[in-house]
């Protein structure tokens, strides 16, 4: 029987899925700057997300861009019924507290993010983004502030349910999928 384990929250306005992001999240969004309003789906919660991300210099040149894909919020293993199901859903990764930047944007928006320092100058821990798909990364210092430039590329609805089969009658086997 296959069972539903994403939530299943239907489309929503921007400031809707702002306020949403930011209620999840628990903090409000970085500082931002939209270039460009998009007109198509609102990236919000409960979707995955396709973004040229570029990460940008002092003169606001793009140092590093990638395509970026990833599920928000992603796929986590403590949120699953069993530790030992397996999960075979790629979520991709995201700085924390990313998706209330770019929460209520629409596809085709291009916005100017500022990620604030996370960590004492002299850290030389890293956060960074990963690609759900391809796992291509944009990697960035957690010591320094960073400016990026996302552009939203699309937003759609995945459907991601958990299976069970019995291969041996007294055990179950569950996995998690995404289509």
């Amino acid at each position: 029987m296959d069972r539903s384990v994403w939530p299943d929250i239907p489309d929503l306005r921007p400031k809707e899925a702002a306020t949403l992001a930011q209620d999840m999240e628990g903090l409000p969004s970085f500082p931002s700057v939209d270039l460009r309003q998009g007109k198509g789906q609102v990236a919000q919660y409960g979707r995955r997300l396709a973004m040229a991300i570029a990460l940008l210099d002092e003169h606001d040149q793009p140092q590093k861009q990638e395509t970026i894909t990833c599920l928000w919020p992603p796929v986590d293993r403590k949120r699953l019924p069993s530790p030992y199901i397996p999960v075979d859903v790629a979520s991709g990764e995201t700085p924390d507290c990313f998706f209330t930047c770019v929460a209520g944007m629409r596809e085709g928006g291009v916005r100017v993010v500022t990620l604030p320092r996370t960590a004492s100058p002299g850290d030389t821990s890293i956060r960074r983004f990963r690609d759900a798909i391809t796992d291509r990364r944009i990697e960035m210092p957690c010591a320094r502030e960073v400016r990026l430039r996302i552009e939203l590329l699309k937003v759609t609805k995945p459907r991601i349910v958990m299976l069970t089969t019995y291969s041996i009658p007294a055990m179950r086997n569950r996995r998690v999928i995404e289509f």
